[in-house]
């Protein structure tokens, strides 16, 4: 486990979604994180998405985003893919 100072196999290779619910849309975010990077996107799905290298910045300082176009784009589309709307939660 990593609190032991284990090394953890395995989540380098997949997504970890996280998601901040509200009613109000321009509060909406999401998280995204995906070995190294984390992106972060607010707004809902046409919200801008920051991008950080959390190896070179693990305080998320700097927006790396118009640097990695390519990294940027498979963000979007996870983001896409991972939210499933619920008939329990609307935004309004």
């Amino acid at each position: 486990s990593s609190l032991l100072g284990h090394k953890q196999e395995g989540l380098s290779k997949r997504f970890l979604y996280w998601e901040k619910p509200t009613r109000n849309i321009a509060d909406f975010e999401q998280a995204l994180r995906f070995g190294k990077w984390k992106a972060i996107r607010k707004g809902g799905d046409n919200g801008i998405i920051s991008l950080y290298n959390l190896e070179a910045d693990p305080g998320e300082n700097k927006d790396v985003a118009l640097a990695n176009p390519k990294i940027m784009r498979m963000f979007d589309k996870q983001f896409k893919n991972s939210r499933t709307e619920s008939p329990y939660y609307m935004m309004k």
